[in-house]
């Protein structure tokens, strides 16, 4: 009934290195219209400090699947070297009442070592019971897995054209594939 959806295809984002820290320079930054981060690893010696136009932060932010995602991270250098690294989107902090985003976290990644997501939970037709006069009660939009990131589906979906009247479907009778759990 429940089935994960095909492999995650990684996302690409293109972030630039910040070389200077602390409430000034984020100012500044954000005057010129870049959000500042951070990128940290425990395969790293030390963090990475990260500017992204915010704009482009935006643009990625929007699509659901790429906040929960892998992602290969494209580090720009001063000298115009370009590094990878496998990471997720760990936090970001938003300020709803300027409507900017003020920071963001990303945690280094490595597809030997599982990780956690937040997939979204996708249902799939229309229940019988719905056509019954009943209506369908949502309790959960995502699941947490966990998984290698090579295994990491881009969302659960579930199958709910057989609902009846009354049925429920729990986290029980998730059917995760292969490699994936709950």
């Amino acid at each position: 009934m429940l089935r994960g959806e095909q492999i995650m295809k990684r996302i690409q984002l293109q972030v630039e290195i910040r070389e200077k820290s602390g409430k000034e320079e984020s100012k500044r930054l954000k005057r010129n219209g870049y959000v500042p981060g951070v990128f940290y690893s425990p395969h790293d010696k030390s963090n990475i400090l990260l500017k992204i136009p915010e704009k482009e932060l935006f643009r990625f932010l929007s699509d659901k699947k790429h906040a929960h995602g892998i992602i290969d991270l494209k580090i720009k250098t001063d000298d115009k070297k370009e590094i990878t690294r496998l990471a997720l989107m760990k936090d970001f902090q938003y300020n709803s009442l300027k409507r900017k985003i003020n920071h963001f976290d990303f945690y280094g990644v490595t597809l030997k070592e599982k990780v956690t997501l937040e997939l979204p939970l996708i249902l799939e037709g229309e229940p019988k019971g719905i056509k019954e006069g009943g209506i369908l009660d949502i309790s959960l939009r995502e699941v947490e897995v966990e998984c290698l990131p090579a295994d990491a589906p881009e969302s659960i979906n579930i199958d709910i054209s057989e609902m009846g009247f009354n049925d429920v479907i729990t986290l029980q009778d998730v059917v995760m594939p292969k490699g994936v759990k709950l």
